[in-house]
């Protein structure tokens, strides 16, 4: 999303200044820097009810705007719903065709896609469960028709998100939409491809971030936004790590599922859904002590949480069964 080339209350006080410096009427491109200076001031904030009218405003006078669009696309995804989505891939699609090699409007698009292709997944598997009835056909017709929408989003949605990556091989916007529709789409060695050059990206967009920290004297607000960049960074890292520990497993390979849950603990010791898994791991492939040690921290860690709730009776089952397989060792 394009940024304003000015700080919101700045550009705010410059345009109400210019309404009132006299009766003389804004020109259409006066009427149009007001709306977008403001729309790009308010979407920063958080606002994006106030956003969107601005863009709206914006556009009115300047109907194919390219950011204010763009600004209007990336409005819909983050509320969400399904029509929301669907104006987004429409928004995009839009944008894409008055300016073909957007990389803006290509991730827009490919995540919109990517996120209509689980909405029609889900709701297959409703039908298919009975859970919802099809609004037309038979269930396992209506179910395979869902299921295939969903794939041909998804392919679609790939394209896209090559598109945006090009020649930015550091792209992680574009990466990490490549490992997760290369995941639903079941083509677990290509996400995993992805998941690794994720992890070395973000990795080096961390250190990027610790590097500019060290620099003396920044101002308060540019040290922050670096700490809260940095941390987004970082937590992606682990975040593909569980992703690529997830993958490992599917193609059975363990051993270095195990590898990428040790570093995803290494940035986050106390992350209680690597210790749950690498627990189980550990207890498959017969290290009873290890597993142990890894539900111990974790109950440590979740101790808001009722004996009742799914997740700690399990923690709880497997540690009996990890018990039950210590005793039958031999001592050391």
């Amino acid at each position: 999303m394009m940024r304003a080339s000015a700080p919101f209350l700045v550009g705010l006080l410059a345009a109400l200044a210019a309404c009132s410096s006299g009766p003389e009427k804004l020109s259409p491109e006066q009427e149009f820097e007001l709306y977008s200076e403001r729309a790009s001031g308010y979407y920063q904030a958080g606002d994006v009810a106030r956003a969107e009218d601005q863009a709206q405003r914006a556009l009115s006078v300047k109907r194919r705007d390219v950011p204010m669009r763009l600004m209007l696309g990336w409005i819909a995804l983050q509320r969400g719903d399904t029509q929301n989505l669907l104006l987004a891939e429409q928004i995009f699609r839009e944008v894409l065709e008055d300016s073909k090699d957007s990389t803006q409007g290509q991730l827009g698009l490919a995540e919109s896609l990517e996120r209509l292709g689980v909405v029609d997944s889900q709701s297959a598997d409703g039908i298919a469960s009975g859970e919802r009835l099809p609004q037309r056909g038979t269930k396992e017709a209506r179910a395979e028709e869902l299921r295939e929408s969903a794939r041909r989003r998804w392919k679609e949605a790939v394209r896209h998100y090559e598109g945006a990556l090009g020649e930015r091989e550091r792209s992680l916007k574009a990466l990490n939409g490549l490992q997760r529709t290369h995941t639903l789409l079941g083509q677990y060695e290509q996400a995993l491809a992805y998941a690794e050059r994720v992890i070395e990206s973000a990795g080096a967009e961390s250190e990027d971030f610790r590097l500019l920290m060290e620099r003396a004297n920044l101002p308060p607000q540019r040290e922050l936004e670096l700490r809260q960049s940095e941390s987004r960074a970082r937590r992606l890292r682990g975040d593909t790590h569980m992703l690529a520990s997830d993958l490992l497993v599917r193609l059975g390979r363990p051993e270095s599922a195990l590898a990428h849950l040790d570093q995803a603990l290494e940035l986050e010791p106390t992350r209680v859904d690597a210790l749950g898994r690498r627990a189980e791991l550990r207890y498959a492939r017969g290290d009873a002590v290890g597993a142990i040690t890894d539900i111990d921290l974790l109950l440590a860690q979740a101790i808001d949480l009722p004996y009742e709730h799914p997740d700690i009776r399990r923690a709880y089952d497997l540690r009996a069964k990890c018990e039950a397989l210590r005793a039958e060792q031999p001592k050391p």
